[in-house]
């Protein structure tokens, strides 16, 4: 991720105690000096007593005298009488500070107790042990000076106790893992297409990188939306050698970059930088989302099987309708499907005569032309029979385009006697914990599961949050179970009946990312894998 605790949840504060900052908030007042007498060789028992007394650290009385201190032993202090001894440090959010009191004469002068201040006031930790060493760790929930205070417990021998003070101060890198990580720099980049994801986490320490490549149009765009609360975040995109080619370093709530594309077909990978610019809020990081959008600068409309404009990014299909699609200019599209040998395929186009014309064309894995194509007016049909079991291929591209609209709207049929592959949704690849889909408050709908691949979305929750999933299905297609982990792996709520409805909750105890497993136990119906619909809702 990554995450801080919320300040409340770990935070103690003393009100009215003696170490309290509260309106006793300040130290008590340093004792008068003693008063002169006529005898001006005269020597005062307490003078003697003060002057013992003491350490080369002092005066370090109260708040405003204290002594600046780091990661190191300082030995041979003393705690005296009526007498509180104050040290600073300054700690960024986060860092870890371990301090420890040895009493180096014993404890037969008197006790003392250990506090740790936040910038704020309040009390981060705390030891008070009865005649024994103190020790304390704490981790600074801000940025600040942070105050270490060696206390009287009770009264002290006129002379004090001596101690020893060890201080260890250290930056710890707490970033919550979000299930992209790592992807801290452009080598170890995640791979990502054009989509809506939902929910990752970022910090100072930690920026993320994202890989993507061109999936269709020469537009691309990003957007990147965050809590401005919790901080400012920065999004910039580059090249695969690392240039910039575009950046977004607003301080609102959304960071916006397009670029477009050289001449299409262009290979090669490119990455989307994501990094803190300013850290604030109540906890470590920030929670954002990100949106890519590939589109066609003529303005193509996009369908739902967008991005399938080369073969290699063909949209596997079913047999099966499919309305409402469109073709461009600009815009090829390319669908595939897997087929037993001797089954006969029998794909039809079919469009308005009056918005243009459309050309499909059949092909093998290898990009070689097959079967035959019968073209009417508003309508394609391609014929095949297959000699092997293998993947095949339709491609459908624009051949006039005579009406008001950009391009030509059509509908796809994939008949035939295939035996198909199960095909990814939109939220492919999902297979893994590591490839977790980050989920939104809201229904999921045409999802599928594989027999091979089960399907991961998680969600990051506050301690206190509930998450629910309701996970409808149609048994007769198939029997799907549903399992929700803990951040450690832990399954805490599981759904395993028949259907048609399968719904998982709980209650975060503990600041992280929860994982939601779907798993297909059973696919009695005619076609490999199961449709599902999702319903996702916490606070």
């Amino acid at each position: 991720m990554k995450v801080r605790v919320p300040m409340l949840g770990v935070m103690l504060l003393l009100g009215c105690s003696e170490t309290g900052l509260s309106d006793a908030d300040e130290p008590p007042e340093p004792t008068p000096p003693p008063v002169e007498t006529d005898d001006d060789d005269a020597v005062d028992d307490d003078d003697v007593v003060e002057d013992r007394c003491t350490d080369e650290l002092e005066p370090n009385d109260d708040l405003e005298n204290a002594f600046g201190i780091h990661s190191q032993s300082y030995p041979g202090l003393r705690a005296c009488p009526d007498d509180e001894d104050w040290y600073a440090l300054y700690m960024e959010a986060f860092d870890v500070l371990t301090a420890n009191l040895y009493f180096t004469d014993g404890t037969s002068g008197g006790d003392v107790d250990l506090f740790l201040y936040g910038p704020d006031g309040l009390v981060l930790d705390s030891s008070a042990l009865v005649n024994e060493d103190e020790a304390l760790q704490a981790t600074a929930l801000e940025s600040g000076l942070h105050y270490v205070v060696v206390a009287p417990a009770g009264e002290l021998v006129a002379d004090g106790v001596e101690y020893m003070l060890d201080v260890g101060h250290a930056p710890v890198d707490v970033c919550l893992d979000d299930p992209r990580e790592p992807n801290d720099d452009l080598q170890h980049a995640s791979h990502i297409h054009p989509n809506l994801w939902w929910n990752y986490f970022v910090c100072p320490i930690s920026p993320d990188w994202f890989e993507t490549t061109r999936f269709a149009g020469e537009r691309l765009e990003i957007w990147l939306r965050h809590d401005p609360a919790e901080g400012d975040l920065d999004l910039a995109f580059y090249d695969w050698d690392g240039n910039m080619l575009a950046e977004s370093r607003t301080q609102s709530d959304e960071e916006y970059v397009v670029w477009e594309f050289p001449a299409f077909p262009e290979e090669g990978a490119y990455g989307i930088e994501v990094v803190t610019a300013i850290e604030r809020g109540e906890y470590y990081g920030n929670v954002y989302d990100l949106e890519i959008r590939q589109t066609w600068a003529d303005g193509c409309p996009t369908d739902v099987f967008e991005y399938n404009d080369r073969q290699d990014w063909s949209s596997p299909v079913i047999q099966e309708l499919y309305p409402n699609l469109h073709a461009c200019a600009t815009d090829t599209d390319w669908y595939k499907s897997y087929s037993d040998a001797g089954a006969e395929l029998e794909i039809t186009v079919d469009w308005d005569a009056a918005e243009g014309a459309l050309d499909m064309t059949l092909y093998d894995r290898w990009g070689l032309e097959i079967g035959s194509v019968a073209t009417s007016e508003g309508e394609a049909v391609g014929t095949y029979t297959v000699p092997a079991y293998e993947a095949y291929f339709a491609k459908v591209q624009l051949a006039a385009d005579a009406g008001p609209g950009l391009g030509v709207p059509y509908s796809l049929t994939w008949g035939g006697a295939s035996t198909v592959q199960c095909w990814p949704d939109i939220q492919e690849p999902n297979d893994q914990e590591q490839e977790a889909i980050g989920v939104a408050t809201g229904p999921y709908v045409d999802l599928n599961i594989c027999p091979t691949d089960d399907d991961w979305y998680s969600r990051l929750l506050w301690i206190g949050e509930t998450l629910t999933v309701d996970v409808s299905f149609d048994p007769a297609d198939g029997d799907i179970d549903v399992y929700l982990l803990h951040p450690d792996g832990t399954v805490l709520d599981a759904a395993e009946t028949d259907g048609p409805l399968e719904t998982v909750s709980w209650t975060s105890d503990e600041l992280g990312f929860y994982f939601v497993q779907l798993v297909l136990k059973a696919d009695p119906g005619g076609q490999e894998g199961a449709d599902y619909e999702m319903v996702v809702s916490y606070p």
